[in-house]
């Protein structure tokens, strides 16, 4: 899973007065542990840091949120150390500059120590969200908005809401200094609340594959609409993973409004690479050449060009795969014998089923089975095919976590108009729970996991398919 990087950066010099810098690391590390997206952060911490220090620290961690605590002075500059542990001062030009280069993954800037405003004002030219000082605080005060500042966090709060709830944390300590910490935002963020930033990233990039299907809307909107790049591109990555077709005209657009972000633009351009059409080969062509383009841009667009050619080559020659030559034969008779609906914690019985129907050379649509085929098509144009049209049984597995899928109410929906308008015996409910399903009658016949084993209901759907492809006649046709 990937998770939030946090850089805790400590520098103490021997000839300051003595901080208590463990305690608030130590803090640190326990709200987040103790919170409940702890499984979404990581925390990495480097002492007595001197200024070459700093940048590696990053090229190690690659952190979305670096912290500095430590001393500052009145005059802007902020206390590092030297190789005998003295006071080595940093300007906050230097570290502008610094973060100016490192803009890309890092989201929030804490700079945890007194008369720090004026190196956030610097460092928020580059940076999403940067917080300072803007006079000097104490170590009791310090300590407690940093520990409200990471308990928020960890409770899933954007940077905005955690910088506010570490300011009452300051308050509720009965510390007068909660007006001390400043928040500065980059100016390109203009939106007044920002909820989905660095912890976003990485909840988009830990999402299952099903997930990302079912959340195709959502990650649409954030890569079309979010002002963070780096969100973004991990939506528009996303997207590309799952073949969703939002992402072509997503790239399309990025091309032509993002011109001056080399990232952004790089990847569009490999998205393209994996999800476009003979009608963007030109263009990819055309953007390998642009000197005006960075190197490594053109690289991209060069290496997206080869990939989407041999691609488009190999769809012409090859034969058509399983589930093309289900939609020409859809319309003569079912392509399969038996498509399984279910909610993704109830997987391992699906695959139970299907490998069973498999072993009896019955047809069964079953999404591990296609995963290969899945890829890079429209699932929900496809999947309503299946589900609607390419299969003579549907079995849903009902349970107390079908109903809160969004993407098996959409399979259900398709099952429902075949049996409205079709053969009302399509739906064979299978009942692991007493859960009810809008949409299903309390009166079809279901078979129940509960006392049946998987073998016995593999045998009834199987007598129930063979039935019908033998045309003997059943009670239904009483009805």
């Amino acid at each position: 899973m990937n998770k939030v990087k946090i850089l805790f950066l400590a520098a103490d010099p021997s000839d300051a007065v003595r901080l208590r810098l463990g305690q608030e690391l130590r803090d640190i590390r326990e709200k987040l542990q103790l919170s409940k997206q702890r499984d979404s952060f990581s925390l990495e911490s480097r002492e007595s840091v001197r200024p070459g220090d700093i940048t590696q620290a990053i090229f190690d961690v690659e952190p979305q949120v670096v912290h500095f605590s430590g001393h500052g002075m009145s005059t802007g500059e902020l206390c590092f150390e030297d190789v005998l542990g003295k006071t080595r001062p940093i300007q906050p030009e230097a570290l502008a500059s610094l973060f100016e280069l490192v803009s890309e993954h890092v989201s929030c800037v804490v700079l945890n120590a007194c008369h720090s405003e004026s190196q956030a004002k610097s460092i928020a030219q580059h940076i999403p969200f940067v917080i300072g000082m803007n006079q000097a605080i104490g170590d009791k005060a310090a300590i407690a908005f940093a520990v409200g500042f990471y308990k928020a966090l960890g409770a899933g709060r954007s940077f905005e809401d955690a910088y506010k709830f570490a300011r009452v944390e300051i308050q509720l300590e009965g510390i007068s200094e909660h007006l001390t910490p400043v928040l500065y935002v980059k100016k390109t963020v203009n939106q007044e609340k920002i909820s989905i930033d660095c912890v976003t990233v990485a909840m988009i990039k830990s999402l299952s594959v099903e997930k990302r299907i079912a959340q195709q809307e959502w990650l649409s909107e954030v890569a079309r609409l979010h002002p963070i790049s780096s969100v973004k591109r991990s939506a528009m990555v996303a997207l590309r993973d799952i073949g969703s077709p939002s992402v072509r005209a997503i790239s399309l657009l990025t091309l032509t409004h993002e011109r001056e972000n080399e990232n952004l633009r790089e990847t569009a351009i490999k998205c393209l690479g994996k999800v476009g059409t003979e009608d963007d080969l030109a263009l990819l062509q055309e953007l390998s050449q642009n000197e005006q383009i960075a190197r490594f841009g053109r690289q991209a667009a060069a290496n997206a060009f080869a990939q989407l050619s041999e691609s488009l080559k190999l769809k012409k020659s090859r034969p058509k795969t399983s589930h093309q030559s289900a939609q020409s034969n859809i319309a003569n008779q079912p392509y399969f014998d038996v498509a399984i609906s279910f909610a993704g914690e109830d997987r391992a019985i699906a695959e139970a089923l299907a490998h069973r129907f498999r072993d009896r050379k019955m047809r069964v649509f079953y999404d591990m089975f296609y995963q290969s085929e899945l890829i890079g098509e429209d699932l929900a144009q496809l999947l309503a095919k299946i589900y609607r049209q390419a299969s003579r049984f549907c079995i849903v597995l009902i349970s107390k976590h079908y109903p809160q899928k969004k993407w098996t109410g959409f399979e259900l929906r398709q099952i429902q108009d075949r049996a409205i308008f079709g053969d009302s015996s399509y739906i064979i409910p299978v009942r692991l729970d007493s859960t009810h399903v809008d949409g299903i009658s309390e009166t079809v016949g279901y078979i129940d996991l509960r006392c049946v084993t998987i073998d016995t209901a593999v045998e009834l759907v199987a007598e129930k398919v063979w039935q019908v492809q033998s045309k003997v006649h059943k009670l239904s046709d009483l009805l």
